[in-house]
């Protein structure tokens, strides 16, 4: 699927009235994709992570994301050409395992 499409698509279910709610929005769909690593990785059970759930909540935080580009009137396929070709530089460099945003 074309990245533009999903963006357009997903802000035709968009139906809240504070723009605050695509940001909270996306910290909890966040969250609770986490949960489907850290609770397994730190419980030290073997238990494996439930592919299927975890898939659910990408597709949640990818909404929020689109829809909080969309706010920001960003193509999505501009942001994401934008975080690649900042990873590069930084690969090339050999600064991608640094901190902070300026490296």
């Amino acid at each position: 699927m074309n990245i533009n499409l999903y963006q357009s698509n997903a802000h035709k279910t968009a139906n809240y009235d504070n723009n605050f709610y695509p940001l909270a929005g996306l910290m909890e769909e966040a969250s609770e994709l986490s949960q489907q690593f850290t609770k397994v990785w730190l419980r030290g059970d073997n238990k494996k992570i439930d592919i299927e759930h975890a898939k659910k909540e990408l597709g949640d935080v990818m909404w929020f994301v689109a829809e909080i580009a969309t706010l920001l009137e960003l193509d999505l396929a501009e942001v994401a050409q934008a975080n690649l070709d900042k990873l590069a530089d930084r690969a090339s460099r050999g600064v991608i395992k640094g901190d902070g945003d300026s490296r």
